[in-house]
């Protein structure tokens, strides 16, 4: 399994301090603990459902994968888009049908009463868009998520924090891991300057892509 991008959090313990992972939690348990929250796809009027699944895929029962104390976890994210454009038409539809009036003369108040109401009536006729997202947890103190969308690393650390403090000696914390030199520059350098870490070889090839 490759990850392909990295989005990085700490562990910390309550007091800020790095968070001792042999100490405090027994990653043996962490299976059971995610399987107390597996995904589930989203109901006919449910726009976002995520949950735990395992890294074997569907036929297994295994929700992490321990190997010298590290660990392995897929999370799957589902969701409905809502299209802007065909939202704004069914607000219009409604605020006829119901105001008898434009919706651009409608209170607030009355323009998210009717934009609640269009959700509901489209979200049944959603397909939604489903990803799974792997996760790597080191005994040094780190989380590695493979995905570059900070939104759904931060879905994902939450919901694995929940699933280790109910079995962790000791109440564990995520943060955001902000590194000292940016890892795309780092890397050109390794190029540019032929000067790579001794553990790290580089191939033949190599695809350049300005970041987005």
């Amino acid at each position: 399994m490759w990850f392909k991008n990295i989005t990085v959090f700490q562990l910390l313990g309550s007091d800020g301090s790095p968070f001792d992972i042999p100490k405090c939690i027994d990653l043996n348990k962490l299976s059971d603990s995610l399987a107390e929250s597996p995904f589930s796809s989203c109901t006919p009027y449910q726009q976002e459902s995520s949950g735990w699944v395992s890294p074997f895929g569907s036929e297994s029962s295994l929700f992490s994968v321990n190997s010298s104390g590290d660990a392995l976890v897929s999370f799957q994210i589902e969701k409905k888009a809502v299209p802007g454009s065909a939202l704004a038409a069914e607000i219009e539809k409604l605020a006829l049908k119901v105001h008898e009036k434009k919706a651009s003369s409608l209170t607030k108040d009355e323009k998210d009463e009717l934009k609640e109401s269009a959700i509901s009536e489209m979200l049944p006729k959603i397909i939604p868009t489903s990803s799974v997202i792997n996760a790597f947890i080191s005994h040094k103190g780190f989380l590695f998520v493979d995905t570059s969308s900070k939104a759904k690393a931060e879905d994902l650390a939450w919901s694995l924090k929940d699933a280790l403090n109910q079995f962790s000696t000791e109440p564990v914390l995520f943060q955001l891991f902000a590194p000292i030199h940016e890892p795309s520059k780092v890397m050109r350098g390794w190029l540019l300057d032929d000067d790579t870490p001794p553990d790290i070889d580089l191939l033949e090839s190599v695809t350049l892509k300005e970041s987005t």
